[in-house]
């Protein structure tokens, strides 16, 4: 735990292990989240479990920041070429982190529609 950031920062293109639990016979977790190596521009390749994080794939592979496959065997095939070629994965990875910051935007559009309606916070110190 609390590890992740650090093996992140080092990875050139990011698995999403969790994502391949039925490949492996195991039950399925939903994914992992997509959004943590992208906010660090890093391109993410994810399994064919991302039930948690439907919404948030469909964009990040619209925006072209993620790449989904249907098992391990397509793994050689996807990461070959973004290790080969340092740009392009840098420019897939700025492509995660677009995406994983308009993802974030939506938050940030929520909060402005809901402050107004809040009733006003009490003066401090008292309560």
């Amino acid at each position: 735990l609390n590890e992740m950031g650090l093996f992140l920062r080092l990875a050139d293109v990011v698995v999403l292990g969790g994502s391949f639990g039925p490949v492996l016979g195991r039950p399925a977790l939903g994914g992992h989240n997509p959004l943590e190596p992208a906010r660090l521009g890093k391109p993410v390749i994810t399994g064919p479990d991302g039930a948690n994080w439907k919404a948030v794939n469909a964009a990040m592979v619209e925006a072209g920041g993620l790449i989904q496959v249907a098992g391990f065997g397509d793994l050689p095939r996807v990461i070959a070429p973004l290790l080969m070629n340092p740009s392009a994965a840098k420019a897939m990875g700025e492509r995660a982190r677009r995406a994983a910051t308009e993802a974030a935007s939506g938050l940030d559009r929520l909060w402005a529609v809901l402050q107004p309606l809040l009733p006003p916070a009490p003066a401090r110190g008292r309560l």
